[in-house]
């Protein structure tokens, strides 16, 4: 029944659908505001009520999100600490496999980052 779906090439199929939405959307917004909005009638004093509440909520959101950015900028902070020492005591080893050489070489840098 709709085989010819799957032959259809993207592009077209992908337009036709944004403009079956569209279509829906727009008839549906022209029917609300000649049939639903006339008996409602002047609902001025409930646009302030709705814009304090949505401000509210806006808020309370943006709260939110901030918090959660600082949380994973300081868990990526300790990650990124937590790697760079684990870096600097093993890279000696790799790099000068004398145990000698690599802890005198790195010992200063062993000492600033104990890890």
């Amino acid at each position: 029944m709709f085989e010819w779906i799957f032959s259809a090439p993207w592009l077209v199929l992908g337009l036709s659908i944004i403009v079956i939405f569209v279509a829906i959307g727009l008839a549906g917004l022209g029917l609300a505001r000649r049939m639903v909005l006339p008996r409602l009638g002047n609902v001025a004093h409930d646009n302030e009520f709705a814009w304090a509440i949505h401000h509210g909520i806006l808020i309370i959101y943006g709260l939110a999100v901030a918090l959660i950015a600082v949380a994973v900028w300081e868990n990526y902070a300790a990650g990124s600490k937590l790697i760079s020492s684990e870096l600097v005591a093993v890279v000696p080893r790799q790099v000068y496999p004398c145990s000698s050489v690599s802890e005198d070489l790195f010992k200063p840098q062993l000492m600033n980052n104990p890890g």
